[in-house]
């Protein structure tokens, strides 16, 4: 027995080795495509492949025609001849091993498959650590990059100066201050996988005899002079270097002389690498997401709180003689059929007085156009934090003031005031989803946001069914307001807002706080400082709102993008405000208009990095769509079936246009530069609200004629869909930085990489 134990090891070991050896991993560009050749050689009657035992493509030569499974099927493409097999747009999730059968018979050689991303999309440069390295240090290390994540075996070479040869290392390299150190110039590193490699720019060196921080220095002007150009109220760090002690140039300033690798210089991080640094969407930044949608439950209850607190139920009024001739006499005369509590049974607001309904409505959302107007520059000058709680708690406190409203012009009041806060912490919070994580994750947090916003509509309805009395339903409405307000003040504040306006500490305070949290440790982090910005780069306050209207095509481009929000506002609202006067029960249509907003994001994922598709044409097909949906409504009886009813077309029209609301989004930040950008979106943004103030309006024009409301909204979607197609499509194509980009050659070629929505699900570009 022992002598058979003996015997046994060996050869399994030596079987395990054989089929290792067989085993032949295969590595491809996540987005990519993956090619796979079997080697055999002869004619092919049959063959199967599989990917983790699951059936990828399968043909017999006569028998079984060639047919695709699995999940990758529509990905693959056989070669009947060679049996090779190429499957396209591979994800990370794709990893895992390929096996082929070829006549009926296993093929030996296997492919294990394994994702990892190009080199080429992620940034290779050479960091000095420490930073504040300096010319009087013994040794430093230079670290080639962040952690490459997802790219695989990563090889790493160095090159001494310009002319030397380049030899395989590892990721950190230390330097010595020694004299065949001081004779190079500068360091340079090279990051390879199996796919790709990257070459980073030369780091001076900060020991060169020629070149290093005793003689080639950074000039940077004094504290004084500093904080005047980057607005920075905190004291700015000392040089590494002493303070030249010589007189000052000009009245309260210095000249300085820093090391290049100092923390005024050059050398700390930008802010986007100090988020691959503290965790781009780590424990911490999820907890705090997670506060800042739930937040767009309570916004989504007071947007849709007048839809059911406004409902007019059935009524009848008891005629004598004349009728009533006074609102007061009218009062004592109309006896409502139905048991319901709202503010028109409470106040009676029928007849000559039913337009109050909607403008309470349109008064909600004059405050938002209000609170964009105002709290949208006020977020950008003080910052986001204490507006968006400042906000929220006077939208909770004028909440409560709806609920317990003495009379209609108290409750219009708190409404309008209501309306001006919910604009105001919206537009913040939208922002604050953003600027708490990487930037690789803004698409996911705000579409994440849109969504919650909508499953918010439909938690109100099924809240409006269980509560019935109007007051009642507004003060538990508005109580969610104060859960997410406590939940809130622990927030921080932007450390995007906080390094923009230049005050850095305070910024790398709030990185360490999150990276703490995260479990990370970045207790050196030291971020670039706002004055040093590269030679070349963007001036920060160049364009101004006044470009929206001079330069040409930003002039065409704006004029175009506020119709198509208008009418996507016009359409969204008025669809969903209109929610009560369709048939069937007014809570289960209000949950409906809500639910049905939740496939129109993967719709609007899929289609807008399509090439055949993109921006320009989705937003405009969905609009067209909607546009469609509600001319359908015309054409057939309001006691049709449920399968075919006003109902069910009115939710395909909400579909449709909340899919292309959301585009919009998207494509309104591609079209302007960086230097404008907010300003675009903010004018876009206000006339948004103008749709959004005309759409409480639309639905009570059914009593001119039954299908005036889904008239308008047919022409509104058709109309703005068409004009859509006016702007230049942005796929593929770089983003502007400054305004002459607009009018440069290298902004109307396609690339070679795509500008996706979602980092996983980056496709490999056309060649």
């Amino acid at each position: 027995m022992a002598v058979m134990v003996k015997v046994g090891v060996p050869v399994l070991m030596l079987m395990v080795l054989l089929v290792a050896a067989q085993e032949q991993r295969k590595y491809f560009e996540i987005g990519g495509k993956l090619v796979l050749r079997p080697e055999f050689s002869g004619p092919i009657t049959s063959i199967t492949w599989k990917h983790k035992g699951n059936l990828v493509a399968e043909w017999i030569k006569d028998k079984v025609p060639l047919e695709y499974l699995g999940d990758l099927k529509g990905r693959s493409e056989l070669d009947l001849t060679t049996g090779t097999l190429t499957v396209s747009n591979m994800l990370k999730d794709h990893d895992g091993l390929f096996t082929v059968e070829i006549n009926e018979k296993v093929l030996p050689g296997s492919f294990n498959a394994v994702g990892i991303r190009n080199l080429n999309q992620k940034k290779v440069e050479v960091i000095m650590r420490p930073l504040t390295c300096s010319s009087e240090a013994s040794s430093c290390t230079l670290d080639c990059g962040e952690d490459f994540r997802d790219a695989g075996p990563v090889q790493y070479f160095w090159k001494n100066g310009e002319a030397g040869k380049w030899e395989s290392g590892e990721k950190k390299k230390v330097i010595n201050n020694d004299e065949e150190t001081r004779s190079f110039k500068s360091f340079t590193c090279k990051a390879k996988n199996p796919i790709s490699e990257k070459e980073s720019d030369p780091l001076e060196n900060p020991f060169s005899k020629s070149g290093g921080s005793n003689t080639n220095v950074v000039t940077v002007m004094g504290a004084l002079d500093n904080q005047q150009r980057t607005g920075n109220p905190q004291k700015p760090r000392k040089c590494w270097e002493e303070v030249n002690q010589s007189p000052p140039l000009n009245e309260g300033t210095t000249m300085r002389t820093c090391s290049a690798s100092s923390p005024l210089g050059l050398g700390g991080m930008d802010i986007e690498a100090a988020f691959h640094t503290v965790g781009e969407f780590g424990p911490y930044q999820k907890r705090a997401v997670t506060v800042l949608v739930l937040a767009q439950v309570y916004m989504a209850c007071q947007s849709m709180l007048i839809v059911l607190v406004g409902y007019t139920p059935e009524y009848r009024i008891e005629q004598q003689g004349d009728g009533p001739s006074s609102h007061r006499e009218l009062q004592q005369h109309v006896t409502f059929t139905e048991d319901v509590d709202s503010i028109v049974t409470e106040w009676v607001l029928i007849k000559q007085q039913a337009y109050k309904v909607s403008l309470a409505g349109s008064l909600f959302f004059t405050g938002l156009l209000v609170g964009n107007v105002v709290f949208g520059p006020l977020s950008d000058k003080i910052g986001r934090r204490p507006v968006y709680l400042t906000g929220l708690f006077f939208e909770v406190i004028f909440g409560y003031v709806t609920a317990v409203a003495p009379s209609y012009e108290v409750f219009a009041t708190s409404r309008l005031l209501v309306g001006l806060m919910n604009g105001g912490i919206g537009l913040v919070c939208f922002v604050l989803t953003q600027e708490y994580v990487g930037k690789s994750y803004w698409a996911m947090t705000g579409t994440l946001t849109s969504m919650i916003f909508a499953v918010g509509i439909a938690l109100f309805g099924a809240l409006g069914y269980f509560i019935r009395p109007w007051r009642t339903l507004a003060t538990v409405a508005n109580s969610s307001g104060v859960l997410c307000f406590l939940l809130s003040v622990t927030l921080p504040e932007s450390p995007r807002w906080l390094y923009s306006q230049g005050q850095t500490e305070r910024a790398e305070e709030v990185l360490r706080f999150i990276a703490v949290r995260n479990g990370n440790n970045a207790t050196n982090l030291i971020l670039q400082r706002v004055g040093a910005a590269k030679p070349g780069s963007p001036v920060r306050n160049r364009g101004g709102i006044l470009q929206l209207a001079v330069h040409p095509v930003l002039r065409l481009r704006t004029m175009v993008l506020m119709y198509v929000w208008y009418a996507c506002s016009l359409v969204y609202y008025g669809l969903t405000l209109g929610a009560s006067d369709t048939l069937g029960s007014r809570f289960v249509n209000v949950a409906m208009y809500g639910l049905v907003e939740l496939p129109a994001y993967p719709l609007c994922i899929y289609f807008i990095n399509k090439t055949w598709a993109g921006r320009r044409k989705s937003m405009a097909s969905f609009l067209c769509l909607a546009g469609s949906a509600c001319l359908c409504t015309m054409l057939i009886p309001e006691n049709t079936g449920t399968l075919l009813s006003v109902t069910s077309l009115a939710l395909v029209g909400k579909l449709m246009v909340s899919a292309a609301f959301n585009i919009a989004y998207v494509y309104t930040s591609e079209l302007y530069p960086t230097v404008i950008r907010n300003a675009g979106l903010g004018v876009c943004s206000m006339s948004c609200r103008v749709g959004g103030i005309l759409a409480p309006f639309v639905p009570s024009m059914r009593a001119l004629h039954t299908s005036m409301p889904f008239t308008v909204f047919c022409l509104s979607g058709l109309s703005a869909g068409c004009l859509g197609l006016l702007l230049p499509e942005t796929l593929n194509r770089p983003a502007a930085e400054t305004l002459e980009d607009l009018s440069s050659p290298r902004h109307s070629r396609v690339l070679e990489s795509k500008a996706l929505l979602y980092e996983e699900e980056q496709w490999k570009s056309n060649k």
